[in-house]
């Protein structure tokens, strides 16, 4: 488990207070961390990329054209986000 102090510590250009706030997560505090390497990795593509290009990504954007090869049961439940 990851305290947020401790996700700010691996990720520190990712605001993970705002992005739960703005997510409806605000009360979550700690986060279960299977994979460290991923998060320093996604930190440095934030470091790397002009904030226009990261702030989508972050903002949880998804695309709205469902994948050729997802099934309709997918495709419905991703409506429903």
């Amino acid at each position: 488990m990851y305290e947020r102090t401790a996700l700010h510590g691996l990720t520190p250009h990712f605001d993970w207070t705002e992005s739960s706030s703005r997510s409806g997560h605000a009360n979550v505090h700690a986060m279960n961390v299977a994979e460290p390497k991923f998060y320093k990795a996604f930190d440095a593509l934030l470091a790397a990329a002009p904030l226009a290009t990261s702030r989508p990504i972050c903002a949880g954007t998804r695309p709205t054209t469902p994948a050729p090869y997802l099934s309709k049961s997918f495709e419905m439940s991703v409506s429903l986000l």
